[in-house]
C-alpha cells in the first residue's frame, strides 16, 4: 500500500487501505473502443477520515469526462423529486442565515432547479456554474458560467468575496483536488458570507443496509467525506461551521454543512449575553409582581431549583424580596444555605408547605422535565411553569 500519497484534503500521510475495486476508466474520447478497467484502492485518512480512490484519475481526464458527459440530474423528469430535496434545502439556509438580499452563486448549477427556487422563492441574484452540456440551455434568468471553477476563477469574470452565498451540492466528491477546489470555493465567499457544502452520506446509504439512491461507491465519487474532516477543511480556511447534519429528505441521504465568513465571536456572545440578562430581568419582574400579590403568604409561590439561573434572577430582585422568596433544591449540598438573601429550604421543610404556584427556577430542558416530574409528584394538582420563556 503506498504511503508516500497525501491525503486530497487535509494533505496527511498516515493513510490505511480499506479495500479495492475494479472501475471503468473515465476517458470517453474513443468511444469506438472497448472500455478500459482499472483496479483501485480506498485510502482513509487517519487524521481526518476521508477516503480516497488510489490513484486518482487526472484533473486533464476528469475535465474532458465532464465536458462531454451530460449528467443524468439534467434529466426534466429527475424535477419531481428533486424538488422537495431542494426545497428542504431552501428552507434550512433561510433559516440559518437570515439573509434578505445579496447574490447565490452555486457550483455545479446542473439544469438550474435550485437556482429557480432560490430566485423565485428568495429573491437574491442567482449565478450558476456548470461544466457538463446542459439541456435546454436557452434563456435563462441567471447569469451562467460553463466550464470549472478553476476556469471561473482564471476568467476572473466573477470577483472575489463577491457572493453572499456559495452552494455546492454533490460536487466535492467528484473533483482531483478537493483542498484546492475548497481554495477556490471560499474564495468567493463574501465578508460575513455564507456555504452550503453538501455531499453524498455514505454512513446513512450504510446504516440500514440499502442503497436508496444508487450505489454510492463507484467511478465517480472520488472521495467519501466525514463531517469532522469537511469541518477541519473549511475552519482552516477562516470559516465558522455553524451546521452539520445528515439529512434523508426524499430519500437521498446526504451530508449538509453550512458556514460562515467573518464571525465575529465577541459581538454574537455579547448579543447572546444580553438576550439571557434581559429573559433573567423579566423574570425578576414577574417574580416581584407574584411575591406581591401573595404577601401575607411565605410559601403561596415556591420557587424549584436554586443554581444559576435563578441568581441571575435574583440580581435583578430587591433584597427584601429575596429575603421573602421560597426557594428548594434537591441538592443536599445547597439546602439550609443561602442564594444571595433568598434561604434554600431541605426536605423536612418542603414537606410543610402549602404552594399555590411552582416556577422551575432553570432554563436548561432535561433539568426542567426533572423538576416537573419531582413538583408535581409531591404537590399533585398544583400549577407548575417555568420562570423562564424556554
Amino acid at each position: 500500500m503506498p504511503r508516500s500519497s497525501p491525503c486530497p484534503l487535509c494533505g496527511a500521510f498516515a493513510r490505511t487501505e480499506a479495500g479495492t475495486q475494479v472501475l471503468p476508466v473515465m476517458d470517453n474520447r474513443y468511444p469506438a473502443q472497448d472500455l478500459q478497467y482499472r483496479t483501485v484502492s480506498y485510502l482513509v485518512c487517519d487524521q481526518c477520515g476521508t477516503v480516497s480512490q488510489h490513484p486518482l484519475p487526472t484533473a486533464a481526464a476528469l475535465n474532458c469526462y465532464y465536458a462531454n458527459t451530460p449528467p443524468p440530474r439534467t434529466v426534466a423528469d429527475t424535477r419531481a423529486y428533486k424538488t422537495p430535496v431542494l426545497k428542504d434545502r431552501l428552507d434550512l439556509l433561510q433559516k440559518i442565515t437570515g439573509l434578505t438580499c445579496g447574490r447565490c452563486l452555486e457550483i455545479g448549477c446542473a439544469d438550474r432547479a435550485l437556482l429557480d427556487l432560490v430566485a423565485d422563492c428568495w429573491g437574491l441574484e442567482t449565478v450558476g456554474l456548470e461544466p457538463a452540456p446542459i439541456a435546454n440551455d436557452g434563456y435563462s434568468p441567471h447569469r451562467i458560467f460553463h466550464g470549472t471553477l478553476a476556469d471561473l476563477v482564471a476568467s476572473k469574470e466573477l470577483e472575489p468575496a463577491s457572493c453572499d452565498l456559495v452552494i455546492c451540492r454533490h460536487v466535492l466528491e467528484h473533483v482531483h483536488d478537493p483542498a484546492l477546489f475548497l481554495d477556490q470555493l471560499t474564495g468567493f465567499v463574501a465578508n460575513r458570507g455564507w456555504v452550503l457544502l453538501e455531499v453524498p452520506s455514505s454512513l446513512l446509504l450504510a446504516s440500514d443496509g440499502n442503497y436508496h439512491i444508487g450505489q454510492n461507491i463507484h467511478t465517480t465519487h472520488l472521495h467519501h467525506f466525514t463531517g469532522p474532516g469537511l469541518t477541519s477543511a473549511i475552519t482552516e480556511r477562516g470559516l465558522a461551521v455553524v451546521h452539520l447534519s445528515d439529512r434523508d429528505e426524499g430519500r437521498c441521504p446526504c451530508l449538509c454543512l453550512v458556514a460562515t465568513g467573518g464571525l465575529d465571536a465577541g459581538k454574537l456572545f455579547a448579543r447572546q449575553l444580553a438576550c439571557q440578562q434581559r429573559s433573567s430581568r423579566r423574570a425578576a419582574a414577574e417574580l416581584a409582581a407574584l411575591l406581591e400579590i401573595d404577601a401575607t403568604a411565605a410559601d403561596g409561590v415556591l420557587v424549584w431549583g436554586a443554581g444559576v439561573d435563578l441568581l441571575g434572577v435574583l440580581q435583578y430582585l430587591p433584597v427584601e424580596l429575596q429575603a421573602r422568596l421560597c426557594v428548594y433544591d434537591a441538592n443536599p449540598a445547597k439546602q439550609n444555605h443561602k442564594l444571595l438573601a433568598a434561604s434554600i429550604l431541605d426536605d423536612h421543610a418542603l414537606e410543610n408547605l402549602a404552594p399555590r404556584l411552582i416556577l422551575a427556577g432553570v432554563s436548561n430542558r432535561t433539568l426542567l422535565e426533572d423538576i416537573r416530574d419531582a413538583a408535581t409528584a409531591r404537590f399533585p394538582g398544583v400549577p407548575f411553569r417555568s420562570l423562564f420563556r424556554i
